[in-house]
């Protein structure tokens, strides 16, 4: 035997040992230093000058003074001096300087505050994926700022990429505006999904527009800038099916004039009539040099109007283009369209603007109108902000701290959450059920990265496991065992437990293995009937490889080995409040008789069961059983003082044995009508959870843990390990 244990190196009791109590009661200290580990702090490397007895440290690098060269260690200040505890990878503790837990990793110990808070993807009212990693199932989306402006960015990795706003039809693509596979702004249009036409085209180099597909509309209008009521419109409604029409302006000045031949016009011209051109091929202002044409630009009397209709005979089936301004490269221009409105009388499908600053006082889109405060207003199933690169960014900017930066959401256009920059550079998330009264749900300190969670956070029931966390993290998470929920943490190595409830707040009773003959108790006295041993560990199965301690029956017939408590320790309740309890039992089988019965669980009664007891015979019980010779599986047992019990059988997975661990569960809430049974096969990893309502033991019956087996007829002994008993009341 070793003098100290293998990870805490605790001393060990050594046999004919003189003072053992000096060994046990410095593995006791030691214990006391890193169970339930809690330190004042982390950032001193030098000795507090009046420590008080108990104070730990966790001492900085470059500590000083008798702290030097203990520098990551637990410094605890007893008996007048300092003792040092190293500690092990994954160890824990509470820093109440900081009100973080940190981690030792083997290097250093870090908070979760140490470092950034990294999110793959987000989904809102929906779930993202590899390809859309934030995802948006919305109504509305507004991202606004009044005060010192706001900017969308959409970046693509290269010039070939694309960075496009997508609109869609059940997921299928209609209309696509941005830089699509090269550097030039387009909008495109498409009635598939598949294939896409250009309708509008901005050159990146000179911003010059191209509108490959022409402009459809009813008529073309022109108003007076000073006076919108004077009007001119064109119209092509005279214009025959299938035809296009050419109109070539002279170089001068005056009324378009109707001819029936090519002919050249010199000075100025007026037509007091109307004025029709037929050729297929019409030009105005062909001249190279300075160039004014002017269209309806007399003056319009109070009252009137003036219509100018450019290419608006077009029938279905033809195509119009109206190409305005230089396709040349470099060449510059400005289209001014004096008039607060501009209307098209048909769907504009795609706007194409190569390279373009677009300014606008309002913006609405999907019928939304934009206004002094939503300066940008979209009506939409969803937004998709996408780039599958090199990433892509959303920014919403404030002025100053005490402005917001924030989400809104809102039911009716009352907020119903908010998530952002409240009044603050602090990451809050805030809630209101009535768009008047919010109240916070969590915050992020802008300082340190600390999460607070203002309110109580409600973790729902998991029923298996997690994955395991990565290195150097703890997930913490609910767990539904029996009926009841536990707060369980699964470590790195894939291990997961609970964590044990206060046993200042709860009565905790527990039986463990000590050493040879000796059980240990804590808050709940045992007795029984047999011979108690404490087994060698052996590596031939998880059974013989448990600490556990095995009690024996006589080999004569008619014997028992049992364990039990001689007091009442738990109930059901009667009323509200009362009663409720938590039970588990790991426990395997050693030796079984052919004409034996086990019964393990609760029973109502303090007294040892007869030596001679049957299964069909218990009363008052609910646990797992079995009748050798008749089950050949586990059975679910209960009764509820009358008659005989209830068997429910476990089947095959819980087939009767001497190698398999069971850990049975059994939980009931205060006053509750049911109790929860989850029986866990610990070396094939079956699980068999239930809720029991019928034949129960009365709810003002109290009940006391029970281990029974015995021999029947046959002379020869029974026997059972168990490797822990563990029960938790609340109160």
């Amino acid at each position: 035997m070793t003098d100290n244990s293998p990870i805490l190196s605790l001393p060990l009791i050594q046999p004919a040992q003189a003072q053992k109590h000096v060994t046990h009661n410095e593995a006791v200290m030691a214990l006391d230093v890193v169970v339930q580990l809690a330190v004042a702090d982390r950032t001193r490397s030098t000795p507090p000058a009046t420590p008080a007895e108990g104070d730990r440290h966790i001492v900085a690098p470059g500590a000083t003074g008798t702290w030097a060269g203990q520098a990551g260690r637990i410094a605890l200040w007893q008996d007048g001096a300092w003792q040092f505890v190293a500690p092990l990878p994954g160890f824990r503790a509470w820093v109440a300087a900081e009100e973080a837990v940190a981690s030792w990793n083997g290097t250093v110990w870090a908070t979760l505050a140490d470092g950034p808070l990294t999110v793959q993807r987000l989904g809102v009212a929906t779930s993202p994926d590899a390809v859309n990693r934030l995802a948006v199932a919305s109504e509305a989306t507004l991202l606004s700022h009044a005060g010192a402006g706001h900017q969308l960015k959409l970046n693509k990795a290269a010039p070939g990429d694309t960075a496009s706003l997508l609109f869609q039809t059940g997921w299928s693509g209609r209309a696509e505006m941005g830089t699509v596979g090269a550097d030039g702004f387009q909008i495109r249009v498409s009635a598939d999904g598949s294939s896409f036409a250009t309708a509008l085209e901005a050159d990146p180099a000179t911003g010059t527009l191209r509108l490959p597909q022409g402009v459809r509309s009813d008529g073309f209008t022109l108003r007076d800038a000073a006076d919108p009521t004077k009007q001119a419109v064109f119209s092509l409604t005279g214009i025959g099916t299938g035809q296009t029409r050419t109109l070539t302006l002279p170089n001068g000045s005056g009324e378009v004039a109707i001819l029936a031949t090519n002919q050249t016009f010199n000075g100025n011209k007026t037509f007091s009539g109307g004025f029709t051109v037929s050729s297929a091929t019409a030009t105005l202002g062909s001249n190279a040099g300075n160039t004014t044409l002017g269209m309806g630009t007399g003056a319009t009397g109070a009252g009137q109007s003036k219509t100018v209709n450019i290419g608006t005979g077009g029938l279905t089936g033809s195509a119009t283009t109206v190409t305005i301004g230089s396709d040349q490269a470099g060449a510059a221009g400005t289209l001014v369209v004096n008039t607060p409105v501009v209307s098209f009388a048909s769907a504009v499908t795609s706007v194409a603007m190569t390279e373009a600053t677009v300014s606008a006082r309002f913006m609405g889109l999907g019928g939304a109108t934009g206004d002094a405060t939503n300066r940008l207003s979209v009506n939409s199933p969803a937004v998709l902000f996408n780039h599958a690169g090199a990433g892509t960014e959303t920014t919403l900017n404030k002025a100053a701290a005490g402005n917001d930066a924030a989400i809104a959401f809102k039911t009716g256009f009352s907020a119903r959450g908010l998530v952002g920059l409240l009044g603050n550079d602090d990451l809050t998330v805030k809630v209101s059920p009535d768009g008047t009264s919010y109240a916070e749900a969590m915050v992020v300190r802008a300082a340190t990265g600390r999460v607070e969670l203002p309110r109580p956070a409600e973790l729902v029931v998991q029923t298996t496991a997690p994955a395991a966390p990565a290195a150097g993290r703890l997930a913490l998470y609910a767990r539904g065992r029996a009926g009841q929920a536990w707060l369980d943490v699964a470590r790195p190595s894939g291990r997961d437990f609970p964590l044990q409830a206060h046993m200042g707040v709860n009565r905790v009773a527990t039986w463990g293995p000590l050493s040879l003959a000796n059980v240990g108790t804590m808050g709940m006295p045992r007795t029984g009937t047999g011979t108690v041993t404490t087994p060698t560990l052996t590596a031939t199965n998880l059974s013989t490889s448990m600490r556990r301690w095995r009690v024996t029956s006589a080999a004569t017939a008619d014997s028992a080995a049992e364990e039990r408590s001689g007091q009442w320790i738990c109930w059901r309740g009667n009323a509200a409040g009362l009663g409720g309890w938590t039970l588990v039992s790991r426990l395997s089988l050693t030796t079984i008789q052919p004409t034996g019965m086990g019964f393990f669980g609760l029973y109502g009664s303090t007294s040892a069961l007869p030596a001679t007891q049957v299964l069909s015979a218990v009363t008052n019980c609910i646990g797992i059983g079995y009748q050798a010779g008749t089950h050949a599986n586990w059975q679910i047992v209960t009764n509820d003082a009358t008659g005989a019990p209830t068997l429910s059988d476990l089947g095959s997975a819980f087939a009767l044995n001497t190698t398999d661990v069971l850990t049975l569960y059994l939980g009931a809430a205060p006053n509750a009508a049911t109790v929860g049974l989850r029986l866990v096969n610990e070396s094939t990893g079956v699980v068999q959870e239930v809720t029991l309502s019928a034949d129960l033991p009365a709810d003002s019956q109290f009940l006391s843990p029970r281990h029974f087996m015995n021999n029947g007829a046959t002379a020869a002994a029974v026997a059972f390990d168990c490797a822990g008993l563990y029960v938790e009341t609340d109160f």
